[in-house]
């Protein structure tokens, strides 16, 4: 019985890894209020959710489109840096907070006697991904609210770059708006990755509390 737990607890917190990694990690709709001039309903030009795995091959596939606009951290607008930066200190720190709360249940779900541990990381853990979209929301707001644009945050030279036949996005950006002004982030949120996350130590620690009940009834 006590073996049956600990491969539970730890197959349970090892799923948190290729769910972070595979899953849909971040989702994004654009759309075009230039539909507005005719129809009710603006035309959306991007609806989609991508994977931290989509999101790297996306930046290796774009690597020299990058630097051949400039297009850096460096780059981005004083406005948005901001507006983001604590916010995202915060969400790298809780990021990391549940990568490193996931090995550790690992390691006591199969080392340790007390399930006590197990416990306790995982809520820490279920909390640093709640925690991760709250602080995500914060990084979201200023392209939500419009005090910064795409065509700001993109600078000149990549939206003529993307402009290039790179993306449907792009070409509405310069053959419809040139600035970018009718084109919105309408969405910009964390996806199910970090909700089964979350899920996932929560399971843990129903999974604990289940066992420690059942070996009560025995006593």
């Amino acid at each position: 019985m006590k073996a049956f737990y600990k491969i539970g607890t730890a197959l349970l917190a090892l799923a948190i890894f290729p769910v972070l990694i595979f899953a849909p990690f971040v989702k994004i709709i654009v759309v075009s209020d230039v539909a507005s001039f005719f129809s009710s309903t603006p035309t959306v030009l991007l609806d989609k959710s991508y994977s931290l795995l989509d999101l790297y091959k996306l930046y290796t596939e774009n690597k020299s489109v990058l630097q051949q606009a400039d297009f850096s951290f460096a780059s981005l607008p004083d406005t948005l840096m901001d507006a983001v930066r604590v916010p995202t200190i915060v969400f790298l720190s809780l990021f990391a907070l549940l990568l490193i709360c996931a090995v550790l249940v690992i390691f006591f779900g199969l080392f340790s006697k007390n399930r006590r541990g197990a416990m306790v990381l995982s809520a820490i853990g279920a909390a640093s991904a709640f925690g991760m979209n709250m602080s995500f929301n914060d990084i979201a707001k200023p392209l939500l609210n419009g005090s910064v644009s795409i065509t700001d945050l993109l600078g000149e030279k990549l939206t003529e770059q993307l402009s290039g036949g790179m993306s449907a996005l792009g070409d509405a950006l310069m053959s419809l708006f040139g600035g970018g002004e009718l084109v919105e982030i309408r969405l910009l949120a964390l996806s199910g990755a970090y909700l089964f996350a979350l899920m996932l130590f929560a399971a843990v620690i129903l999974w604990s509390v289940a066992f420690t009940l059942m070996e009560w009834d025995k006593r």
